[in-house]
């Protein structure tokens, strides 16, 4: 066998490794997106941290009933540099609350959905 034939030999084998193993890092995937069903509204967020919206930051929301608000979406940062790191194929809930201050189970002027988010900047130290 010549070199530049084992040379070819090794890249196809190389090139085989390397899709098998990014095939097998995302091996799950949801049946349906969430995206799917109901109404969604985006979000921009400028920098990590505790935010309260209103019925002034979010008016589309307003009179909808409470019971059907919740957030989903991933954190502000970069996508790992590793075509192979796992990462979810829809998006995640968001931890958040609704704080219905009248009892009325609808989203007014006296309502706030309070939630901690993550913004384009990130750093992630190593331990």
């Amino acid at each position: 066998m010549t070199l530049q034939r084992k040379i070819k030999s090794t890249i196809g084998f190389l090139w085989l490794t390397l899709c098998a193993t990014t095939a097998i890092a995302q091996s799950h995937y949801a049946a349906h997106s969430l995206l799917r069903n109901g109404e969604w509204y985006r979000l921009v967020i400028a920098q990590s941290g505790m935010y309260a919206m209103g019925v002034t930051e979010l008016p589309a929301l307003q009179g909808k009933s409470i019971a059907n608000i919740a957030l989903y979406g991933r954190d502000g940062s970069m996508l790992p540099e590793s075509n192979g790191t796992a990462r979810p194929d829809d998006l995640p809930p968001i931890a958040s609350q609704v704080i219905d201050n009248n009892g009325n189970g609808l989203f007014d002027s006296e309502d706030k959905v309070v939630f901690y988010a993550e913004g384009p900047d990130v750093w992630r130290y190593d331990v």
